[in-house]
């Protein structure tokens, strides 16, 4: 007989325990059992997406909110599917973008996030 292919656990990394939850039952794994290994295979990741929109009240191209999707037009489907359910319309949902985060990120900051690192910016203090 076959054995059935099992893959690591996502949620554990394989190890069958997690030690931030070392207070619930030793910390077993529940999605695995603490065996370390899932019978399915692990969804493709998806990526998180900023939402920008235009207020109506003021005009500024804004921030509203994140999202998680593995393609830009399936963000821009959930960006608009949760606007158009508000109750009131504070953005415009026909000004709708979406940009990956990190890069969103770093167009607000005016540079990337490895020129804060190589420049000591991102340093901690001890």
């Amino acid at each position: 007989m076959k054995t059935p292919q099992t893959y690591p656990c996502t949620r554990c990394e394989g190890k069958g325990r997690l030690p931030h939850y070392a207070n619930v039952l030793g910390g077993v794994c529940f999605k695995c059992g603490g065996t370390g290994r899932q019978k399915t295979r692990p969804a493709a990741p998806s990526r998180r997406w900023s939402v920008n929109a235009i207020r109506t009240t003021d005009h500024h191209d804004c921030v509203v909110f994140h999202v998680r999707a593995k393609t830009e037009r399936e963000a821009l489907n959930k960006a608009f599917a949760a606007l158009s359910r508000a109750r009131e319309q504070i953005y415009d949902p026909t000004t709708i973008r979406v940009t990956p985060w990190p890069d969103s990120i770093e167009k607000a900051l005016g540079f990337s996030i490895e020129q804060r690192v190589h420049t000591g910016i991102a340093t901690t203090n001890p």
